[in-house]
């Protein structure tokens, strides 16, 4: 187990942004523990037609949207509205502001390290790594000891500079982006949960199942956060949705050479 030299870590532990692109999160989860048979796939719209394009089974959305006062406060009307998760079948980590605007960071960390439901970690690698050493601890402890984890850290820098990227990496020190990633998550114990790690705590948002995940996600997203004028179901460029899901295996996607 590494030394926790956390005042140095949350000194000078600035993260590169993860561009929202299904291809840089894949970059990142693979290099963390991430199963090859799983990985983010982009989700076109929030319609039944658009939906039922993305593979089954899915666990986990990313959403990422513009902090607008309306999303907001709408956010905020939510959690008052909602009790906050506390069972242990959740792994949550505050983001502190040290590490930067590293929200994208964080969603995919707590879109796959609560899946594990779903498939099993690869063990020995960084994120298994980062869960183990956050057993019972509190969020906060949690989010101080991954900027300690300079593995980690860098394997998410490295899937930020990734080639797979279709816009230049924000700088480090860069001023705070005008959009934030948030993850939605199926619990091993049936919840809609949504992750944050800019909240205080986790929010529920009800009963669930994997079979039923991804529309019931999608209800919550049209409800807190896209505009109630009757414009788009998540196909503007102010927003961006992927999934996390079961993939084809490739033996059965490809023919023998």
């Amino acid at each position: 187990m590494p030394t926790l030299d956390v005042d140095s870590a949350l000194a000078s532990s600035a993260w590169l942004p993860l561009e929202s692109n299904p291809e840089i999160f894949n970059a990142f989860g693979k290099r963390i523990g991430l199963p090859d048979d799983w990985g983010f796939v982009d989700v076109l719209g929030l319609d039944d037609e658009l939906l039922d394009m993305v593979p089954e089974p899915c666990a986990a959305l990313i959403l990422l949207f513009p902090c607008e006062p309306e999303i907001m406060a709408r956010r905020r009307a939510a959690a008052s509205a909602h009790d906050p998760v506390t069972t242990d079948d959740i792994y949550f980590l505050a983001q502190h502001a040290a590490a930067g605007n590293a929200c994208g960071t964080f969603a995919a960390i707590h879109a796959i390290s609560n899946s594990q439901h779903a498939f099993e970690l690869r063990r020995g690698t960084p994120l298994d790594q980062l869960l183990s050493m956050g057993h019972g601890m509190s969020a906060d402890e949690r989010g101080r000891v991954l900027l300690t984890m300079s593995d980690l850290r860098e394997r998410s820098d490295a899937a930020a500079e990734d080639a797979a990227a279709q816009t230049a990496c924000p700088r480090r020190d860069g001023p705070d982006l005008e959009h934030h990633f948030v993850a939605f998550v199926c619990s091993s114990k049936g919840r809609l949960v949504e992750l944050d790690g800019t909240k205080a705590h986790p929010i529920d948002h009800g009963e669930v199942s994997l079979r039923t995940f991804k529309r019931r996600a999608a209800a919550v997203v049209r409800e807190l956060f896209l505009p109630r004028d009757g414009g788009g179901t998540g196909a503007s460029i102010e927003f961006a949705l992927c999934a996390l899901c079961r993939l084809a295996r490739r033996a059965e996607g490809e023919q023998g050479a």
